[in-house]
């Protein structure tokens, strides 16, 4: 089974979750993007515990949601499919910066910061939860060009993600609508990337 020949939004993020407010910010933005994108994109986690299996619980059935593991691996969580490549963790990962048109980061550590920058460097966007802090924020040698505003983005929404006095809803609804204005490129563009060639996971 190939994944939708749709964009496709790639989730990154640490292992586990630093700050109390990043998981309220990560169940809002699953729900904000359930109801306000559904099946216009891909989602696509690597099945890792953490900001990952966050977002994924707390997305609705109605996302179209897959997660990337590998060969002999199960993500065992309860909403979206699982999908596989690689037979290592590495392999998967490599796979992983290779799929995405957009790459939402959250947290995360030096491997974050790594999957960021492959992506960056071949033309996927990223849009960082700055205020969350870690890799997101600049660390671990995060790409700093990836912490300006690209020219689809608006200002309003893309200056929330630094914001520490927003709420944790004002934020996710911000990266939501970013989310949209990307899709919106594509439209305008033409589909870069994965998005054009459709991938064909295993999901044996």
């Amino acid at each position: 089974k190939e994944l939708p020949a749709k964009p496709i939004v790639c989730i990154l993020g640490g292992t586990s979750i630093s700050k109390p407010e990043t998981k309220e910010t990560v169940n809002a933005l699953a729900d904000g993007l359930s109801t306000r994108v559904g099946t216009r994109a891909v989602f696509l986690t690597g099945g890792m515990v953490g900001v990952q299996k966050e977002f994924a619980e707390s997305c609705a059935e109605s996302l179209s949601l897959f997660h990337l593991t590998p060969f002999g691996e199960n993500s065992s969580f309860s909403v979206g499919q699982d999908v596989h490549a690689g037979t290592s963790l590495p392999e998967r990962k490599d796979v992983y910066g290779l799929l995405g048109d957009l790459y939402i980061t959250i947290e995360g550590g030096p491997g974050v910061a790594g999957e960021a920058k492959a992506a960056a460097e071949r033309g996927a966007a990223v849009i960082p939860l700055i205020r969350s802090g870690g890799a997101s924020a600049g660390m671990f040698d995060f790409p700093t060009s990836c912490l300006d505003k690209p020219h689809w983005a608006l200002e309003p929404q893309w200056s929330l993600l630094s914001k520490e006095g927003a709420s944790n809803k004002e934020v996710a609804t911000a990266m939501v609508l970013l989310v949209e204005c990307y899709l919106q490129e594509l439209q305008r563009t033409g589909m870069p990337g994965s998005s054009t060639t459709p991938w064909s996971p295993s999901k044996k």
